[in-house]
């Protein structure tokens, strides 16, 4: 059985279905893909005389120099220097003669980000005798933990930031000016280890949390704004535990405004708000600041407020209990708006006079029945008002408007992320690194694309497709960054469906060599990798044409995944009761096996299946994660299509009564209920994914999209010839209007006499009826 919705209309109950459902980009652009990806010139290396059965066979061997040479880059890195004295003096040695009134920082300079735009404030000169560039410790450090009421920390040497670039401009050997700057990546040694932060939007707050620290006694979490010239810490908290969770709250009234500190005006830069965390042992000493977590990156995920319908305090005023409808928009930290669920406390219904409530409406005054309702995944409350009710069914009525919201709400099935620890304390001397020559990968020619924005992603990427379990990135010098190290796994991961399931991540970063945890052993990866593309062939082959336009091939692989796939709701289950991390038992319904071989799977089997369908029958496509409804962990897609990347939702469109209701809506539609993370960089080998067209939306093409004024003929047309209809009006469809289409549709097409019969509801514009039997 498809997913059903099975909630008695008594007059027409408002079902505003919501489904099952389950990038940040570093600072600096470090490469950009050419027009000639290895990935898809792989037979180049083939030799075309063979047969087409031994080059399916043939292996391709290639050097990390070979997947360079298909990325541009906008800077080049020099083997990192870590641990550094806090006072220790740089020295560049010159090898040729400076010209007179040589501004020494247009040859080299330290930086605190890696786009080279605020310098570090070193003390540069020039040494005739030794014809070196020395680069010593700034007076005041730029990067200082400090308010504007005192110093958080010490003042001393390059200051506490978590990574320094070093930046060469010129050719130190030659004089030559570089294409492209040169960056050493260097850190400062100090007493504690540095902490690495991660963050989680929890029940509508932002949860930080990092390893414990050994020999910590406290941390100190800093609000900081990237000022054009420094970084301005302009507020912190000291905890004891290695997580705090960020829960201002500000009440007026029966609203909870919840993180207002993070709502910034429209006229400030927002993305120059960060987070970062320090540890403090109990003499004083400070560890370096962690990564620095940009608020730009997750504020679209943080209610501020529900937004009322009516007057302050009221989530919604009906007329019938059954009229109550259960969802409510929620401003975001953003500014955008987002489509949230609510639950309602039947439980504590109360029957109240108008003069008792604090807000007025307009009228006579009246009894009415008041219930709190509930924002999920959110402590936002509100009040829902109903203007017309009876006593003697009341109770009744209730428990079906529990119901109906409690069958409407979408659930999770994206896994957790995998954990990553970053190392630094230097066993290489007990683990060396063999440097005599490049590193190199196995390539199978099996024609399925690795996707990849730049050379490390694709190395990265490759060697979890081969399983790997130890990764060697000596030859990648900008892994020493470890904001971009992370943003490349989760690219890799996220967009190779291939490689099945990454429990951790650990980097030591003076062995260089990654670490990876695989949920199950490499035959049973292999095995299912062939699987997985034997079937995706057969596939592609069964329902794509050569004459297939790009819209074509999108709605036929869409279509087959809604036609054998079934959504996995124990897999799902379990998830959520485990923090999302599944048990083994349930574990291909997370990756492209469960839909593709199981016929069975949560959204993330969804999303990956259709990737690589997509991509065999020649489209560009992404996965894309985020949350479905303001809370829900969700994955999907985007296609490029007619130059535009449209939004699709298999997991959603896979629904008899409201079938591909999320099938390339426009952004500013689908935005209200798929709200897309920022976890890696696939914006920089695509830019801006953005769709504003309607041509191509799914009701629209099969013409069976009509005006609010004139939808409710044709819904009774249909409903008499063949008792259930689905069609499509304006997104912004309300409650209010709905109910007007519904009564309409009453009265054309005389069915007074089987209101008991007839159920149905809306979302999005999607209207569904039918007559049960």
């Amino acid at each position: 059985m498809k997913k059903k919705m099975a909630l008695l209309l008594c007059f027409a109950f408002i079902i505003q279905l919501q489904f099952v459902g389950c990038k940040k980009a570093p600072d600096a652009e470090v490469s950009q893909v050419k027009d000639n990806e290895i990935t898809n010139e792989l037979e180049e290396y083939s030799d075309p005389g063979k047969k087409e059965e031994e080059k399916k066979e043939e292996n391709i061997i290639l050097t990390t120099n070979d997947l360079k040479n298909n990325y541009s880059t906008s800077e080049t890195y020099a083997e990192p220097l870590y641990g550094l004295q806090k006072e220790e003096i740089i020295s560049c040695p010159v090898q040729f003669n400076l010209p007179e009134g040589t501004e020494l920082t247009e040859y080299a300079n330290v930086y605190l980000d890696s786009t080279l735009t605020i310098p570090a404030g070193a003390e540069i000169s020039y040494d005739n005798n030794t014809q070196t560039i020395n680069l010593a410790p700034p007076r005041k450090p730029v990067y200082q933990p400090v308010t504007t009421m005192f110093s958080i920390v010490k003042n001393e040497g390059w200051g506490y930031a978590n990574t320094y670039y070093l930046a060469y401009f010129y050719d130190l050997k030659t004089g030559e000016k570089l294409e492209k700057p040169q960056i050493t990546i260097f850190t400062i040694e100090r007493e504690l280890k540095t902490p690495f932060l991660k963050y989680e939007i929890k029940d509508g707050s932002v949860r930080y949390y990092w390893d414990e620290v050994p020999g910590a006694e406290n941390y100190v979490l800093s609000f900081v704004k990237k000022d054009e010239i420094q970084f301005d810490f302009l507020s912190f908290k000291k905890v004891v535990d290695s997580e705090y969770v960020d829960k201002d709250i500000l009440e007026m009234g029966v609203h909870k405004l919840i993180n207002f500190k993070y709502r910034l005006s429209n006229d400030d830069d927002l993305d120059l708000y960060y987070v970062t965390v320090m540890a403090i042992d109990k003499d004083g000493n400070a560890s370096n600041a962690s990564n620095m977590i940009s608020i730009d990156s997750f504020r679209n995920k943080l209610p501020f407020r529900a937004l009322s319908l009516t007057e302050e305090g009221v989530s919604s005023i009906a007329d019938q209990i059954n009229l109550l409808g259960n969802r409510r928009l929620v401003e975001m930290c953003d500014g955008s708006k987002v489509l949230y669920t609510v639950t309602y406390d039947i439980e504590h219904a109360r029957i109240t006079q108008l003069s008792d409530i604090v807000f007025k409406l307009e009228g006579e005054d009246r009894t009415l029945l008041a219930l709190d309702s509930f924002v999920d995944g959110t402590d936002l409350k509100l009040i829902s008002l109903v203007k017309n009710f009876d006593e003697s069914t009341m109770e009744k009525e209730l428990k079906l408007l529990y119901e109906q919201t409690e069958v409407s709400k979408g659930n999770a099935g994206v896994t957790g992320k995998p954990e990553f620890t970053l190392i630094e304390e230097n066993d290489s001397k007990d683990s060396p690194v063999d440097s005599s020559s490049p590193n190199e990968i196995i390539v199978k020619n099996d024609n399925f694309p690795v996707f990849a924005s730049s050379a490390l992603t694709e190395y990265l990427a490759r060697n979890m497709l081969l399983n790997e379990e130890t990764i060697n990135l000596k030859d990648f010098k900008e892994a020493s960054d470890i904001d971009l190290l992370w943003d490349s796994l989760y690219e890799a991961i996220y967009q190779n469906p291939l490689i099945l399931g990454v429990s951790s991540f650990q980097y030591n970063r003076f062995s260089k060599i990654l670490m990876i945890e695989y949920e199950q052993d490499r035959a049973e990866q292999e095995k299912k990798q062939e699987e997985i593309k034997k079937e995706v062939n057969r596939v592609v082959g069964e329902i794509i044409t050569p004459k297939m336009t790009d819209l074509e091939k999108e709605y036929a692989i869409n279509q087959y995944l809604c036609d054998i796939a079934e959504y996995d709701t124990d897999a799902l289950d379990n998830a959520m009761e485990n923090d999302y991390i599944p048990d083994s038992s349930f574990r291909d319904s997370f990756t492209p096996y469960g839909v593709l071989i199981n016929k069975s799977g949560v959204c993330a089997s969804y999303a990956a299946a259709f990737k690589l369908l997509a991509e065999q029958a020649g489209l560009d496509c992404l996965v894309i994660t985020g949350n479905l409804n303001g809370n829900l962990p969700h994955a999907w897609n985007r296609v490029l299509v007619d130059n535009e990347w449209k939004t699709v939702d298999s997991t959603n469109n896979d629904n008899e009564e409201l079938f591909n209701a999320l099938l390339n809506l426009p952004d500013s539609v689908a935005a209200k209920v798929l709200v897309e993370d920022d976890l890696y960089i696939s914006n920089q080998k695509y830019g801006e994914f953005t769709s504003v067209k309607e041509d191509a939306e799914y009701y629209r093409v099969s013409n069976q999209y009509y005006s609010k004024s004139k939808i409710a003929d044709s819904l009774a047309k249909e409903i008499l010839a063949s008792g259930t209809v689905i069609l499509r009006t304006d997104y912004d469809l309300s409650d209010e209007e709905f109910q007007d289409i519904v009564q309409s549709v009453i009265e054309t097409a005389k069915l007074e006499d089987k209101l008991d019969k007839l159920i149905g509801g809306y979302w999005l514009g999607v209207i569904y009826l039918s007559l049960e039997n």
